[in-house]
Order: C-alpha cells, then structure tokens, then sequence
C-alpha cells in the first residue's frame, strides 16, 4: 500500500484572522462544514504543526497539514498528465524564477486555486510540472478571468514572507483595466467598504456601509472611442473583486465584466474584436515586493494580453 503523504497549504493574505473552521469551509466547499468542524476539533488538522482548535484565528503565512482524504486539492479520478505543448504553456508564462519564489502571468480563464469540479488550475498544473511536494505555493489569489502576476513560494519560509508582505500592505499593485465609461476625474481615489454578498454561482463584493475598508486610486492613462478609458488603477487594500466593485460603484464597470457590469459590459467587448472568448479587461501588470532572502526590491511586468496590446 502506497504511503500517505500529508499535504500543506499556505494561509493566504486573504484569510488573515479568519477562523480555521471558516476558513476551510470557503477552501472546501465539496465538504459539509460539520465534517470540516469535526476534523479540526478531533486534531487532524494542524497549523505550523500544532494541533489546531475549530475557532483559532488564523494568520497570513501559516500552514496548515491536511491529510490527503482532507486535503485542499480538486477531488479528480486521476492526476493530470502534461504534453510537452502544455508543459511549454507553463515554461513561457514565468516572468521571474529562483530557488525560493516563483512569479507567473497568469492567462485569462485559468483559476489560480483547484476546488470541486476544477480540472485545471495554477496549482494543479504547477503540482505536475514540477512533482507533488516541490511545487510552489500560492501566496495569493487574483480572479480566474483577470491576467497577469501571480506569486508562489516554493519554501515554507519563503511563503510565510511573502503573505505577510501582501497581509501588510507592502506589496505595491498596478494594474492596467478599460473602463466602459470615462470617469468624471481624470485622476483619483475610490474609498468605498466593500462586503461580501450571495449571487448567483457564488458572491459578489457590494459596497456596503458595514463593509471592510477598501481603498483603490486610478489614473486614466488613455481615452479610447465609444467613451473607453483606459487606467491605471492600484488597490491599497486587497479585497475580493476590488477593481470590478469599486469602477462599477463609480458608473464605469470593466469591459467585458458581466459580473459588474452586465450584457452592456460584455457587448463593448464584442464590438473591441475581442472573439468568441470574452475577456475581462484587467490585467494584473505590475508588483514591487522584497525578495524573502535577500530583502532586495523586485519589480516585476507581466507582458501584456492580446486584447490589451490592441488598445495601445
């Protein structure tokens, strides 16, 4: 019989003073929450290898060991086999690579975590390029439809570095979006709380005056025809669908946001030449973080996509 191999899992800059319970009810949705609750109370589940209770608060950087029956990873009837055209995919989309961090431009349409139902994800795929066990870790999340960098650690230390450099605030984002409509400033800040709400196939950001604190400034950088802008915009706080809720909240959703923006959004995408896959214009172009070792100052640029190198 093989041996069991324990699988760890980074605690994201996302999930920084969640509980665990609550925490893996989000990362394991294919689980009823009362067995998620009953292996953390029975100590299966461990956090930097102590046993954990269902109510400890987690923090950025963590890991938690999970048993393979338990672990985050998609539930497949097999592991995934790369060609050597896919394994070529994975090779050209490294922006940055040493022994200790990995950086990628993610493509649209790729989710950076595997769950129930998901066949093909950064995590999964990087797990079979590089073997199970020496894969790099996620660090954070962007969402599976926008583009561009994606930091993985492949050390426990590197990771609980990086997280807390994203958990602190002191990662600096800049990310390139076209917007549906011009705003009325050229230039300017978005301060609006943001909270989750319930929707369909899944949940949407809202602002909300009991939300969490959500901070996101912009430049227009180009005006286009048809009342297009493109921006610059860089979030302060890192909450989910930041961009997509904060640019609907100012009457100027995303292009190709059905989400935020509804067939509107999606139609302007169709008319841009943008082909039968409509992207969401939001690429995730640039990010200054300390290198976990070195303390160096990296700054690294994901190559643009297609539908973005049309604009310019």
């Amino acid at each position: 019989m093989a041996k069991s191999v324990f699988v760890t899992l980074a605690v994201p800059a996302a999930a920084e003073g969640q509980r665990l319970d609550r925490f893996l009810k989000t990362a394991r949705k294919d689980l009823p929450f009362a067995l998620v609750q009953k292996l953390a109370r029975t100590g299966v589940i461990c956090v930097d290898g102590k046993r954990a209770k269902p109510d400890q608060r987690l923090l950025a950087g963590q890991m938690l060991t999970l048993p393979p029956a338990q672990s985050p990873a998609p539930l497949t009837s097999r592991p995934l086999v790369l060609g050597e055209e896919e394994k070529n995919k994975i090779n050209n989309m490294v922006v940055y690579e040493d022994e200790l961090m990995l950086v990628i431009n993610k493509p649209a349409g790729l989710p950076a975590q595997g769950g129930n139902g998901i066949v093909r994800s950064v995590d999964r795929l990087l797990a079979a390029h590089y073997g199970e066990g020496n894969a790099p870790k996620l660090t954070h999340r962007i969402d599976r439809d926008t583009t561009g960098l994606l930091v993985l650690a492949k050390t426990r230390a590197a990771a609980a570095h990086i997280t807390k450099q994203f958990a602190d605030r002191k990662v600096g984002k800049v990310y390139l979006a076209l917007l549906s409509a011009i705003p009325e400033q050229a230039e300017g800040d978005i301060r609006a709380p943001l909270a989750k709400q319930a929707a369909r196939g899944g949940s949407r950001a809202v602002v909300h005056g009991e939300g969490d604190f959500a901070h996101t400034a912009y430049k227009v950088v180009k005006r286009l025809e048809g009342n297009l802008a493109l921006v610059e915009a860089t979030p302060h706080t890192g909450r989910m669908n930041q961009l997509r809720a904060h640019f609907a909240h100012i009457g100027c959703p995303l292009v190709g946001d059905g989400k935020y923006g509804g067939k509107t959004c999606k139609d302007i995408a169709k008319k841009l030449g943008a082909g039968r896959e409509i992207p969401l214009y939001l690429h995730a172009w640039k990010l200054a973080l300390e290198h976990p070792e070195s303390g160096k100052a990296l700054r690294l640029t994901a190559p643009l996509p297609a539908h973005f190198k049309a604009l310019t």
